[in-house]
């Protein structure tokens, strides 16, 4: 089972405020045991991220994917997604793509982050469970 996270939704999932690695690694270690992980960032996001040197880390070693700078992020996780009939976690819709990606964008999981009182990310995601049964 392959999971293709948008990896610049969810390390900018906090309103707005700069990009946190944290949240995208709550993210991967939730899903790494049940399955194939593709985090895919924009080449852009390491600029905005709030450890650029372990972003820099994780994509030499190819535990994160970044897409090449010029290139539509979206495009390259819905292709993605597409060739490996691989599940998108993303909150973004890809309302823009329906046309072209009708069957994935169905296959879209959304996500929630909190923090505990000590700062400790957690990962919610419900629809998780339908994976860990086998179903």
């Amino acid at each position: 089972m392959d999971f293709i996270i948008d990896g610049n939704n969810v390390a900018l999932s906090n309103n707005g405020r700069k990009a946190k690695l944290e949240w995208l690694l709550a993210i991967i270690k939730e899903l790494n045991p049940i399955g194939t992980v593709f985090p895919v960032v924009s080449a852009s996001l390491k600029y905005r991220i709030d450890d650029q040197d372990q972003l820099t880390e994780l994509i030499k070693k190819q535990v994160v994917w970044e897409t090449p700078a010029g290139e539509d992020t979206d495009l390259f996780i819905l292709e993605l997604a597409r060739k490996l009939k691989g599940y998108i976690v993303s909150n973004d819709r890809f309302r823009q793509y329906k046309e072209i990606y009708p069957s994935i964008v169905n296959q879209r999981f959304s996500f929630l982050l909190v923090e505990d009182k000590e700062g400790n990310v957690n990962a919610i995601l419900p629809w998780i469970k339908q994976f860990r049964s086998g179903n």
